[in-house]
């Protein structure tokens, strides 16, 4: 469990700032939702005989880094999706983020985005 956290530098470094994260809350069914939940330390588990750390889980898919990979100094993101099965997603953490983010912010209408930028107003007394 352990050794996605000590071996992959952009994962290591995102739970260290931030820890488990949930980001870019949606509402799905009427059920408060996250499009991107990153754990704070991933949980491995078994894939048809294949060792994998499940690290977050987006909309209908799970993220993984394979065991086997993560001696390499940047192990690449596979995604498994129900009747797809295990793909590659991304090259790196950072670059398997970066493109789930801009999917996420791209389901907001200009007007909601504007408003979640804008923030809530201040408190008055």
């Amino acid at each position: 469990m352990a050794s996605a956290l000590i071996v992959c530098p952009t994962y290591r470094e995102f739970v260290l700032r931030f820890g488990g994260a949930r980001l870019y809350r949606t509402r799905r069914c009427g059920f408060r939702s996250y499009h991107i939940n990153v754990y704070a330390a991933p949980l491995q588990v078994d894939y048809k005989g294949e060792r994998l750390l499940h690290f977050a889980k987006v909309e209908e898919s799970l993220a993984y880094f394979r065991h086997q990979d993560v001696s390499c100094a940047e192990p690449s993101v596979y995604s498994w999706k129900h009747g797809l099965g295990l793909r590659r997603a991304a090259c790196s953490f950072s670059r398997w983020l970066r493109r789930e983010c801009l999917r996420a912010r791209s389901s907001y209408k200009s007007g909601e985005w504007r408003s979640i930028l804008a923030g809530s107003p201040p408190f008055t007394s």
